[in-house]
């Protein structure tokens, strides 16, 4: 888990609806997508409206609101999840960009109290030149 990066190396590209970026989650175990929680991206500084954000996984695409009720698509910890982002123009490939983005994965076998589940906080910051 410790030598897991959020923010995948060189996975930034520019696109034409805006960019993309793969990040992964430090656990040891798969998770289903309803635990993912609270994910925050930025951009050079600037946060990312979560609405224009695309969650590509196990080659399905949601919107992050609809994940809430994937309760059995799995994120395995092997694999990446793709985000997409619709900011046209926002990034232009050769040139460098901060990344930064934290979220949430609930452990839903581990309670921390009546109706409390362990919450491992994921956090990564990257500065990547977009392909």
């Amino acid at each position: 888990m410790s030598g897991v990066k959020v923010i995948e190396d060189n996975s930034l590209r520019a696109t034409p609806s805006g960019f993309e970026v793969r990040v992964r989650f430090k656990w040891y175990r798969s998770l289903p997508l309803s635990c993912l929680e609270d994910l925050r991206l930025s951009i050079d500084g600037e946060p990312v409206d979560p609405g224009l954000i695309k969650f590509h996984i196990n080659g399905h695409v949601y919107r992050l609101s609809e994940l809430t009720e994937l309760v059995e698509e799995n994120w395995f910890v092997l694999d990446p999840a793709i985000l997409e982002v619709e900011l046209p123009g926002k990034v232009k490939p050769g040139e460098p960009h901060q990344i930064d983005i934290s979220f949430g994965m609930r452990a839903p076998y581990i309670r921390t109290g009546p109706g409390d589940f362990l919450t491992v906080i994921n956090r990564g910051s990257a500065t990547q030149v977009a392909a």
